[in-house]
């Protein structure tokens, strides 16, 4: 049968300290990473903003200004780590 506290009783080794990790980690790969997510979230938050403000309150101009303008943003995302995929497939 299956003992659930064994679980808590395993004693696991760190792996590592994170800074380290960051260290060791390619520059272009962290910066790809750090521009993939400030795209993905200013996307997100431009498109959903934007078809609430043209679905609730009807301003098309602003609301469809923001939604195109965060589809840009995650397609700025997509084309990042896609660009990103294609340079480490080179190594």
């Amino acid at each position: 049968m299956f003992d659930p506290d064994s679980l808590l009783e395993e004693e696991t080794e760190p792996t590592g300290d994170l800074s380290e990790s960051i260290r060791t980690l390619p520059a272009a790969t962290l910066w790809a990473f750090v521009l993939t997510a400030a795209f993905a979230q200013a996307g997100l938050f431009g498109v959903s903003l934007g078809l609430m403000l043209v679905g609730f309150r009807g301003q098309w101009a602003i609301g469809g200004l923001l939604a195109a303008a965060g589809t840009v943003a995650l397609l700025a995302a997509i084309a990042v780590r896609e660009w990103q995929r294609a340079v480490t497939a080179d190594r």
